[in-house]
């Protein structure tokens, strides 16, 4: 029997509904995988070798567990899956099955590869084969049944076999000069390089719903009362490109409508962007960054305190 694999992701998922985009985000229900392998648990040599021939005959069953039980339809499902040492060479080995057996829409990325073998090894030794695969894909759940008590479910398999079809639409990302534009094939962002604001313009078949003239934006009220913005972007960049996920962080800084940054301008914002393959909306993980000095004693005498007291942090639409 394979190991069983659980990776229970609890942050919150939110959705920029279609007909308000970004006017409301509401938090989703809560996904878990399972599968082979653990980072938790302890697996035996035996129960190793068992998942080995799994992955290369029927393959490693992954579960799709959505606790609140409500139906899910083309559920964005992202999960990381430890492989056998010296079995996968190229994640183009691999490929997603439904329950049916039939193939779906996977996006894989490699997070790690196994040692490479060195000195008088033998052959048999892996040699820079995959150690951890990070799965993007999309999954329907049905309701589960009353009292919904376990949860909805679904399983797939993971196998050496094959290959992944792409998705019916899937996501594009548009580098420019001076903009970065992300499409799902119902929606369609923009994010400008050198304008303040987080996010520029977004469209839904073609209806535009935020013009660059009033972007997206974060504001910033510290304690004493002082009014602050997102600042022109920094850094804008593309950290995964994928059929079924593309990932863009906007980052940049805290200015007041003077110009006047927070600590010289280490009081910034990181803006990370997760756009899903068909899907009318965009999960957003914002984050608050100081880089200011702690002002403990070990920092020396010239890095005084750079605390940040704030009264409100919010999301301007």
């Amino acid at each position: 029997m394979s190991p069983i694999f659980r990776t229970k992701n609890r942050t919150a998922r939110y959705r920029i509904f279609a007909i308000l985009v970004f006017l409301a985000l509401a938090a989703l229900g809560i996904l878990a995988i399972r599968g082979c392998g653990s980072k938790d648990t302890m697996v035996s040599s035996s129960a190793k070798r068992a998942t080995y021939r799994d992955l290369a005959t029927t393959g490693v069953t992954l579960t799709v567990e959505a606790p609140s039980g409500a139906t899910r339809k083309s559920e964005p499902v992202t999960g990381g899956v430890p492989l056998p040492e010296g079995r996968v060479k190229n994640a183009t080995e691999l490929c997603l099955r439904d329950a049916a057996g039939k193939p779906v829409p996977c996006q894989f990325t490699v997070l790690s590869r196994w040692p490479s073998s060195t000195g008088n090894a033998p052959e048999t030794e892996p040699n820079g084969s995959l150690k951890w695969v990070l799965l993007d894909f999309q999954a329907d759940l049905p309701a589960a049944p009353a009292p919904a008590q376990a949860g909805s479910t679904n399983r797939y398999m993971l196998v050496m076999a094959g290959s992944s079809p792409m998705p019916a639409h899937p996501v594009k990302v548009e580098n420019t000069a001076a903009a970065v534009m992300i499409e799902t094939g119902d929606l369609t962002l923009g994010i400008l390089t050198n304008r303040p604001g987080l996010i520029h313009s977004v469209k839904r078949n073609g209806q535009e719903w935020i013009a660059s003239t009033n972007p997206v934006s974060a504001v910033l009220v510290d304690a004493s009362n002082r009014v602050y913005r997102a600042g022109i972007p920094r850094r804008v960049v593309t950290e995964a490109r994928g059929p079924l996920r593309a990932t863009v962080l906007v980052q940049g800084e805290f200015v007041t409508d003077a110009g006047t940054n927070i600590h010289g301008g280490k009081v910034g914002y990181d803006l990370r962007i997760h756009a899903y393959a068909g899907q009318p909306y965009v999960k957003l993980a914002f984050t608050l960054r100081n880089d200011g000095w702690y002002g403990y004693r070990n920092e020396g005498k010239n890095h005084p305190r750079q605390w940040l007291f704030l009264d409100s942090l919010r999301l301007e639409l």
